[in-house]
């Protein structure tokens, strides 16, 4: 997901070095389901690179839309009771690949748009909207929720452009500051290192660029 969509902390995940890009079962435990399912199948179309997955992919059926449905269920459910990881597997589901070569030629459907308000209501009921780099939480976490209102933020600013609806998200009702090399931080300030500057860039771009799509559409 780094670096087009930083929403998981690697920190959390033990992938506390650039060179160290596996995390260990007892930190993948800690993931709830949904959001497992959901690395799970966004990871999945990348098996073709691995010797082992590719060859055992021939002869099982892809569980992809298995965990989709799976990933839908559980936020459903969980939604009601908020969590970072409802919202994050939240985002990684409006960004799940077509499945069919239809699907890539046809406008988006209203569910998308609908499930877009009930992820901007979900951060905001988390309280992303609101700076908290004064707050007495982790440091990963400040990091993480930051780095999540940018990435919602994004997706209302983007989508709404994009598909001619009004944004759900307004300029004067959120205060996060803009995001800077700290927020991609992995660990203790003191201990480890930034993304690069290649694999940092993108994501901030990204951010800018639905800023200016904002005064776009406020303009017309």
């Amino acid at each position: 997901m780094f670096p087009a969509l930083p929403i998981i902390s690697r920190s959390q995940l033990g992938l506390t070095t650039a060179s160290y890009q596996l995390p260990e079962i007892s930190a993948l435990d800690k993931v709830p389901i949904h959001l497992l399912a959901a690395i799970y199948a966004s990871a999945f179309q990348f098996v073709a690179h691995d010797d082992y997955l590719c060859v055992l992919s021939t002869y099982h059926a892809s569980p992809v839309e298995t965990l989709w449905r799976m990933v839908y269920e559980l936020i459903s459910e969980e939604i009601h009771s908020s969590r970072l990881a409802v919202l994050q597997a939240a985002l990684l589901y409006i960004h799940q690949q077509p499945r069919d070569e239809a699907r890539l030629t046809t406008a988006d459907t209203p569910f998308l748009w609908s499930f877009v308000g009930q992820i901007v209501g979900l951060a905001c009921s988390l309280g992303l909207h609101i700076e908290c780099r004064m707050w007495g939480i982790p440091a990963w976490e400040k990091r993480l929720r930051r780095r999540l209102w940018w990435a919602v933020y994004a997706e209302d600013k983007w989508r709404s452009l994009l598909m001619g609806r009004p944004p759900y998200i307004h300029p004067a009702e959120w205060d996060v500051s803009e995001l800077d090399e700290g927020d991609f931080l992995v660990g203790p300030r003191q201990g480890f290192s930034t993304l690069s500057c290649d694999t940092e860039i993108p994501f901030r771009y990204l951010v800018n660029l639905a800023r200016i799509g904002e005064e776009i559409h406020d303009t017309f």
